[in-house]
């Protein structure tokens, strides 16, 4: 038998079934389980080596408990920390350029530009407070 392939039992060697599909930002991950020891495993498309789910109870012998399908929280807070740096950097580029288009091509001096976008922060603050209310 292969000990390359992915798709069979890393304990009975019997193929897995596809349960399930998991379409994502970052890939496609594939869920399987194996009909004869009901163990089911996570496949990652950038990682094509399945990894155990965290509600699974036994694990391989080569394989560390840390190493469930669910990432840990300090994972999660890079992640985080990764789309809050992403955001404010498109906000800093968004920015820029809508302040050389107003300014070149509307002809208004940045001198305006600047106390029109200090202005409408108190104002943007003020909109999202009352919205806030609202909801509740």
């Amino acid at each position: 038998m292969n000990e390359d392939r992915i798709d069979d039992c890393s304990y009975c060697r019997a193929p897995l079934e596809i349960i399930a599909l998991k379409f994502g930002f970052r890939g496609t991950k594939i869920i399987a389980s194996c009909p004869n020891c009901a163990m089911a495993f996570a496949e990652n498309g950038r990682n094509p080596r399945p990894k155990m789910l965290a509600s699974s109870v036994l694990l391989a012998a080569n394989q560390e408990p840390g190493m469930s399908g669910m990432p840990d929280k300090l994972e999660q807070l890079h992640l985080r920390a990764k789309y809050v740096i992403g955001f404010l950097l498109a906000a800093v580029i968004t920015a820029a350029i809508l302040r050389h288009a107003i300014h070149m091509y509307g002809g208004v001096p940045p001198a305006q530009i600047r106390t029109a976008a200090l202005l409408g922060v108190p104002a943007t603050i003020f909109s999202i407070f009352l919205l806030r209310r609202r909801r509740r």
